[in-house]
């Protein structure tokens, strides 16, 4: 099999056949586009400038000087961490600057705290719909179209991907002492150029096992059934809670200015 190219996530959504097709789950395949890595040999982005000064700045700390760094980096939780069964009280807890900086760039978890009920009717949510019978029903119809297509015992969507990171672990066991790292820049680059034929196989069963998957949940009505008990339980929470829905947006907007 030639190595996947050509679609690169962005023009074939992850979950679509075009794209089970082309890269399988991304876990050997570099669905990103060539020399991005894959899933399980990903590539590591080069450090910025700002991160190697500051890298350099902490190691030259002595040890005194690395606990205050961390100590107002992170909080609570470097000064006095909780012990072992002890419940944290995370929303009172001093996170230090860290944490501050967190809720800065991402307001609206913090601003999301102040509807309480709303929220705990959001997770809820997502559990019923997994609980939902329509939804577990067609989760069977998907297991039985996957045991036909040759990849029986899966119970769960993710089951399917874990078979695909099984394989990978095995390939890997079996293959890991015959890679030569200096071969590539990466180390997919390196899998690729020491094992072209075995890296070949890996990634036809990978490819095999998504288009099933993707198919089977078309034709177990799954994709279908999933979207629509979604826009159901969606719809009656905004039925419910419209007047924190509304709120909420109006802090939102408030806290942006």
């Amino acid at each position: 099999m030639a190595e996947p190219s050509g679609v690169i996530r962005g023009s074939a959504a992850q979950g679509t056949l075009e794209f089970a097709k082309e890269f399988g789950y991304g876990y050997s395949t570099e669905s990103n586009g060539p020399g991005t890595g894959t899933m399980n040999w990903p590539v590591m982005p080069e450090p910025s400038e700002a991160e190697r000064l500051n890298t350099e700045y902490r190691e030259a700390l002595s040890e005194d000087a690395v606990y205050e760094y961390e100590a107002a980096l992170y909080g609570a939780m470097v000064t006095d961490p909780p012990q072992e069964g002890e419940d944290i009280d995370w929303e009172s807890m001093d996170r230090g600057c860290s944490g501050r900086g967190y809720d800065e760039i991402y307001p609206a978890l913090a601003i999301a705290k102040q509807f309480t009920d709303l929220n705990e009717a959001m997770n809820q949510m997502l559990t019923d719909i997994e609980e939902d019978p329509r939804v577990a029903e067609a989760l069977i119809g998907w297991s039985s179209c996957m045991a036909t297509a040759g990849y029986p015992d899966l119970s769960q969507l993710i089951d399917a991907e874990n078979l695909v990171n099984d394989l990978w672990n095995r390939f890997n066991a079996a293959n890991g002492n015959r890679i030569d790292l200096s071969l590539g820049e990466t180390d997919y680059d390196a899998v690729k150029a020491s094992l072209p034929d075995e890296l070949a196989e890996l990634q036809a069963a990978e490819i095999a096992v998504a288009v099933a998957d993707v198919t089977c949940r078309e034709e177990s009505g799954y994709t279908e059934t999933r979207r629509d008990v979604e826009n159901e339980y969606e719809q009656a929470i905004v039925d419910t809670y419209r007047a924190d829905l509304e709120a909420w947006v109006a802090v939102a907007q408030a806290a942006e200015h």
